[in-house]
């Protein structure tokens, strides 16, 4: 009866070991599945995404998915975002919230130029609902090398303390977004640092999925604007700080009105006549188009007010125009 009671004992483990391997197999199953459904999501919004086999392991105590050499390519087909391969990892029991790690370098690239980011450390983390919506999503990435190509000129290398990216699904269908840059340091002499930049913008209105032209259009319709609740740089002495509201208009560019308040000009013009690289007469000359400039106060350092407007596809700074804007995505051809 005592040896009964031994078998029993020893035999709960090894069944409850073999229970768990089949749930196990079977979370890693959907997971690799998981890969394909994200492809089909992104086909349906017009995009395409590449793998080559995805290997799953972790087991017991977690699932580690590996998808090398993943391709995430835009409608046009010329907008590429690339890597060497991306870990996944599943807790069994949080099923909705995955961490995936970003391993050799990143690449976006389009027709004409490219970014290329090794970070010493990237990795994302993902939340979702349970309908499967993204509820939401974060990237950071620290100790970055990088350079960016464009052309035939001589790639331009940078470092960066750390780059984060947030999103998350707000109320009524809209969205939040942000992005945070530390310490972005060009190789080139002439460039300063950005020690800090940082933008939020938010999507009040909820906008359908897949975001096409169809979309778009209804987005608009309905009154759809995305709110650029804060933008902040600081670069040496210059600090620029601002908010705005933007739209598209009726032929999907983007349109709406910007004001950014710089502080800190005056000082970074007196330095450079000081060190030699700036002749007396344009830094009064310079000086003399910042005071034509609306005065204000921005965190207690004296500024001014710069207007920036986008309307039919122009983008204008204090009533100039600067450069054309194109439209968010291309004409429809005519079939």
């Amino acid at each position: 009866m005592r040896l009964k009671r031994v078998f029993v004992l020893l035999a709960i483990p090894v069944v409850a070991l073999g229970a768990w391997t089949v749930v196990w197999f079977r979370i890693a199953d959907e997971v690799k599945a998981s890969v394909d459904a994200f492809a089909a999501d992104q086909a349906k919004s017009g995009r395409s995404f590449a793998h080559a086999d995805v290997a799953v392991n972790g087991w017991p105590f977690r699932v580690e998915a590996t998808v090398p050499q993943p391709v995430l390519t835009a409608e046009n087909g010329r907008n590429t975002v690339r890597a060497d391969r991306v870990v996944v990892y599943v807790q069994p029991l949080q099923m909705r919230h995955l961490v995936a790690v970003i391993e050799g370098p990143i690449i976006f690239a389009d027709a004409t130029a490219r970014i290329e980011l090794e970070p010493e450390h990237a990795a994302s983390s993902l939340v979702f609902d349970e309908a499967g919506r993204l509820e939401r999503g974060a990237l950071d990435m620290t100790k970055i090398k990088g350079r960016m190509i464009e052309g035939d000129a001589p790639p331009a290398a940078f470092t960066m303390e750390r780059l984060q990216v947030h999103e998350r699904r707000e109320a009524e269908g809209g969205a939040r977004a942000a992005l945070e840059m530390e310490g972005l340091d060009p190789e080139a002499e002439d460039y300063p640092t950005l020690s800090r930049l940082f933008i939020d913008v938010t999507r009040p209105q909820p906008i359908d999925e897949p975001v096409d032209r169809a979309a778009l259009e209804r987005w608009r319709d309905a009154g759809g604007t995305v709110d650029l609740t804060r933008f902040e740089a600081i670069a040496g002495e210059v600090t620029v700080t601002g908010d705005g509201t933007f739209a598209v208009d009726k032929l999907l560019r983007p349109e709406g009105a910007a004001s950014f308040r710089i502080a800190g000009a005056e000082e970074l013009l007196a330095r450079l006549e000081d060190s030699g690289r700036m002749t007396p007469q344009v830094r009064a000359m310079l000086e003399q188009m910042l005071g034509l400039f609306e005065q204000v106060e921005e965190g207690g350092r004296k500024a001014v007010r710069v207007p920036v407007t986008i309307q039919a596809g122009v983008l204008t700074v204090a009533g100039l125009p600067i450069v054309p804007v194109a439209p968010l995505l291309p004409p429809e051809q005519p079939s």
